[in-house]
């Protein structure tokens, strides 16, 4: 730790402890005398390695906060896990500056989907697959072309026949893309449309953790991933989390329902 941030942080109330020289293999015990339950918030400057990020993520907190602040890639993508991020809430913050405090707040943590961008819906023919399509295409200032997939014929043209006039009505594009033959099909089609800079929102409908690997893949810098699909806690993807803070990427995601909610829904 610099010196002088040590004198500001002693000359203040809080309560202080220093662990220097701090490995990957010290850090489960550090979360087990200090944090057992997991950090509420942790802030990790000029990362470079992507296991130590893995594991740093780990000793998050249930809706805790992960702030990576650091001006050059990590090394590699990192194994993040999916189920967390949906179950519990963990978010991912960054920028690539020299202030901590500007990873939060409305600038860099939007919370929509993005004023006349690209959107996907990877498994767009189920019943929420069809609750975010409808939603892209009736928000106002909503997504300018939205890409829905699925992989039953019968499902497409369901899509398609429900939601082209909508989309229409709205001054939205929208296309419906067979998935089948392989993720190089939506691939290609995502990065036509957006000249290679890839998709602004990706929406994850499907629970697999593959699906979501693959996913992360779309999204341009800046894009957001969306889990509305849960997988186990500890189902891991690679993803480039170097973009959270070089780039302004988001990962999120929600259940959507609590069992109240369901049971509303059944009646």
């Amino acid at each position: 730790m610099p010196p002088s941030i040590e004198k500001q942080a002693r000359d203040s109330s809080v309560h202080m402890v220093i662990r220097n020289v701090l490995k990957i293999d010290d850090y489960n015990a550090m979360a087990a005398e200090f944090a057992p339950r997991g950090f509420d918030d942790i802030i990790a400057l000029n990362m470079r390695s992507a296991s130590q990020v893995k594991e740093l993520a780990r000793l998050v907190a249930r809706r805790g906060t992960l702030n990576l602040v650091g001006d050059k890639p990590l090394d590699g993508l990192v194994d993040t896990d999916m189920g967390r991020l949906h179950y519990d809430y963990v978010a991912l913050v960054g920028n690539p500056g020299l202030d901590v405090t500007k990873s939060y707040g409305d600038i860099r943590n939007r919370c929509d989907l993005r004023a006349g961008g690209v959107t996907v819906i990877i498994g767009a023919g189920g019943p929420m697959g069809q609750m975010h399509l409808q939603r892209a295409l009736e928000l106002p200032d909503g997504p300018r072309l939205v890409i829905a997939t699925e992989l039953n014929d019968v499902r497409l043209k369901a899509l398609q026949a429900r939601f082209l006039p909508l989309a229409e009505h709205n001054n939205r594009i929208l296309q419906v893309i067979n998935t089948s033959p392989g993720p190089s099909v939506l691939r290609e089609a995502v990065m036509t449309a957006t000249n290679q800079a890839g998709a602004d929102d990706v929406v994850v409908c499907v629970p697999s953790g593959p699906l979501m690997a693959e996913a992360g893949t779309l999204m341009s810098p800046d894009g957001m991933l969306i889990l509305f699909a849960g997988v186990p806690i500890g189902t891991l993807a690679p993803m480039n989390l170097s973009n959270v803070f070089l780039g302004n990427a988001q990962y999120t995601g929600t259940s959507g329902l609590t069992l109240r909610d369901q049971a509303l829904v059944m009646k």
